[in-house]
């Protein structure tokens, strides 16, 4: 896994990433900021039945990288936050567990490597 987490940091290195679902935790933000070199994480923090539509503006920015869906604080609802990333042709995925970098980065490479133009084994 540390070897997932110098790859996805390389790749992600100050772009920005986009957190959507539950309450933004100021501790563990900042640690995945600095563990990936990002320009930001974007957490954005969600209410039940929120509508996606206020994600969007955020989701198609330039400097976004990968989308990624906390699961289990977010609501069903928000599934349709998949199709708005496959519109604009932003990574995103589902993160059932914590956020830990080094799981991030494992998971972000499992689910999104070949989009993001890395070598995935299978």
């Amino acid at each position: 896994m540390q070897n997932d987490l110098r790859e996805i940091a390389a790749c992600l290195a100050q772009t920005t990433l986009v957190f959507i679902g539950g309450q933004v935790n100021v501790d563990a933000k900042a640690e995945i900021e600095r563990s990936f070199g990002l320009r930001r994480l974007r957490w954005i923090a969600t209410r039940k039945h929120q509508s996606t539509k206020s994600f969007e503006s955020i989701i198609c920015r330039a400097d976004v990288k990968v989308v990624v869906l906390l699961t289990r604080w977010a609501s069903h609802s928000f599934g349709d936050v998949h199709l708005v990333c496959k519109r604009l042709g932003k990574p995103s995925l589902n993160l059932r567990a914590g956020y830990n970098p080094r799981q991030l980065a494992y998971e972000i490479k499992r689910k999104c490597g070949r989009k993001l133009g890395l070598s995935v084994q299978t």
